[in-house]
C-alpha cells in the first residue's frame, strides 16, 4: 500500500523535467496552430473540413513517438472532438431560442411564420445563423401544422432536416442535419 503511494510520485521523479518541458511547449505550439484557427470567433462559424485537416495533422506531428509526445498524444486528441461537440451545443442553443421565437410568433399570429426574418426584431433581436456553414439556419412551415428547422449539420450538406440514425436508433451527429423536432417524437 505505501509502495503504491510512493510509486507515482517517484515515478513523476524519475522521467527528466525536460521531457515535461518539452511536452509543455509542444502542446501548446500544436494548440495555436491546430486548434485556435478551427473557430472563426469573428464569423462564429466552425469548419468541420478545417477540423478533419486539423485531425490529420495532429496525427502527422504525433507520428514519431517520442517521450516528450506522450502527453500530446493523450491529451490532444480530444480537442479534436471537443470542437464538434462545442458546436453542436451552440447549434442547439441557437435553435432552441429561434424555435421558442417561433412558437412565440404563432401565439400572437395564429400560425408560424413564413420565414424567421419575421422574427426579428420584435421576437427575436437578432437571428442567429447556421455555425457550420455561416448562413442562415434552414426553416420551413409543413402541411400537418409544423415546422422544420435546423443546421445542416457536421456534414456540411443540406439534407432537408432529416436526421440520421445510427444502427442503434440514436442521432448520428456527424451525419445528416442537426434538427430541431416539435413536438419531440
Amino acid at each position: 500500500s505505501s509502495v503504491r503511494k510512493a510509486s507515482g510520485p517517484l515515478f513523476l521523479h524519475l522521467v527528466p523535467s525536460g521531457w515535461f518541458d518539452q511536452s509543455k511547449a509542444l502542446m501548446g505550439r500544436l494548440h495555436v496552430d491546430l486548434f485556435l484557427p478551427l473557430v472563426d470567433q469573428t464569423g462564429r462559424t466552425v469548419s468541420p473540413t478545417k477540423v478533419r485537416q486539423s485531425g490529420e495533422a495532429l496525427e502527422q506531428a504525433l507520428a514519431h513517438r517520442t517521450p516528450y509526445k506522450i502527453f500530446a498524444g493523450m491529451l490532444l486528441p480530444a480537442l479534436t472532438r471537443s470542437v464538434e461537440k462545442f458546436a453542436r451545443g451552440q447549434a442547439c442553443a441557437d435553435l432552441a431560442r429561434v424555435a421558442c421565437a417561433v412558437e412565440r410568433y404563432r401565439l400572437a399570429n395564429g400560425s408560424y411564420p413564413e420565414t424567421l426574418e419575421a422574427l426579428a426584431p420584435r421576437f427575436l433581436a437578432k437571428l442567429p445563423h447556421d455555425v457550420i456553414i455561416g448562413q442562415p439556419l434552414k426553416y420551413r412551415r409543413l402541411d400537418d401544422g409544423r415546422f422544420a428547422l435546423y443546421s445542416v449539420g457536421w456534414d456540411e450538406k443540406d439534407d432537408g432536416g432529416l436526421v440520421a440514425l445510427t444502427s442503434k436508433g440514436n442521432a448520428d451527429w456527424s451525419k445528416g442535419d442537426w434538427t430541431w423536432r416539435y413536438p419531440a417524437k
